[in-house]
């Protein structure tokens, strides 16, 4: 799968998780209990979690996934400026902003197609090489930050394997891995996520991604905060803890039903 990355700044990518299916132009329909069944243990932990946080009967349906993503650590002296993220998920066009140096940056592009536009400073940049190379990261980047924030949904994805794990598992959490079968672009990532057994929700995970000698560390999901939808209330983490102080933030967070669609189209158009 593709590899995630934890953001610093700028159009830097460092290290991190991947994802399933969020590329797609168009969703397939999420899981249902009667269409994949819950034949194993790690099924029905994995099942739990989609649940907590609304499961597909809330998620399927949002149409559009605003959100800012960013990171911080005990030396930052500075706020870091986020990556702002706006996707149609019915339609796969996508607007991300990010700031490189004193330059604004807007990407307008497809997660389906991934050809799109790149602006500095509000002018579409003549730099060929340029727009290839951040085309690409923009596509990393949404890859990255929507896995980092919307991964409980993502479970169930095709070539997706999940396997309980009876040795870290407690009376307290449930502990599964997830695999992946031939997908992505580092298929060899695998992740463990630690699950509180009362509730079914995330209390955080451990990765060990494709080329790496170890496993990271326990990251713990904090800042869980409910968004009310036409369908039901979803969760979402907004908060990652790693041991050493560092976090990775998700904000201005919102699952609107409409949005303005300049701003797909006009890099003038201002993200809320």
């Amino acid at each position: 799968m593709p590899r995630s990355a934890c953001f610093r700044s700028g159009l830097r990518l460092l290290a991190g998780a991947l994802l399933v299916g969020l590329g797609a132009c168009r969703r397939a329909p999420a899981p249902e209990p009667s269409t994949i069944p819950l034949q194993t243990k790690a099924d029905s932990v994995a099942w739990a979690v989609y649940q907590s946080v609304g499961g597909p009967a809330v998620w399927d349906p949002v149409p559009f996934l605003r959100f800012d993503f960013r990171s911080s650590s005990p030396e930052d002296t500075a706020r870091r400026p986020p990556r702002r993220h706006l996707w149609d998920r019915r339609g796969g066009a996508y607007r991300l902003e990010m700031t490189r140096g004193d330059s604004a940056i807007i990407v307008l592009f497809n997660t389906g197609t991934r050809a799109g536009t790149v602006y500095i400073n509000g002018t579409a940049t003549a730099d060929t090489s340029f727009q290839r190379r951040t085309l690409q990261r923009a596509y990393a980047s949404f890859i990255n930050d929507a896995y980092w924030t919307f991964m409980p949904t993502k479970l169930f994805d095709p070539g997706v394997t999940r396997t309980y794990v009876a040795d870290s598992s407690t009376a307290a959490r449930d502990v599964i891995q997830t695999s992946f079968q031939n997908v992505g672009l580092t298929p060899g990532d695998r992740y463990w996520l630690y699950v509180d057994r009362a509730s079914g929700r995330l209390d955080g995970w451990r990765y060990h991604l494709e080329g790496d000698s170890t496993a990271g560390p326990f990251i713990r999901w904090t800042g869980w905060q409910t968004f009310e939808t036409p369908h039901g209330p979803a969760m979402v983490a907004t908060r990652h803890e790693f041991p050493n102080g560092r976090v990775i933030h998700t904000e201005s967070l919102a699952l609107p039903q409409t949005v303005n669609p300049e701003l797909f189209t006009n890099p003038a158009a201002r993200l809320e």
